[in-house]
């Protein structure tokens, strides 16, 4: 880690990506719901298989699949 405290690096960031894809890859099944203290209250997390049903496809941003970065 570059920095154990404050916003994350742009290291860290894609880390963070990396770890996150090969978990979708790897260790996810259908889904998985996290709930994250912060110094702010809770954040929700929600990875799913599928996107809720009232969620256009369009609200998401796509990462783009490990070893195919342009």
């Amino acid at each position: 880690m570059d920095d154990e405290g404050g916003p994350l690096s742009a290291s860290e960031v894609e880390l963070f990506r990396q770890l996150l894809q090969r978990y979708c890859e790897f260790e996810l099944d259908q889904f998985e719901h996290f709930v994250v203290d912060t110094a702010y209250g809770d954040v929700f997390v929600g990875v799913t298989r599928k996107p809720p049903t009232d969620h256009p496809r369009q609200a998401y941003m796509r990462l783009p699949r490990l070893g195919t970065e342009q």
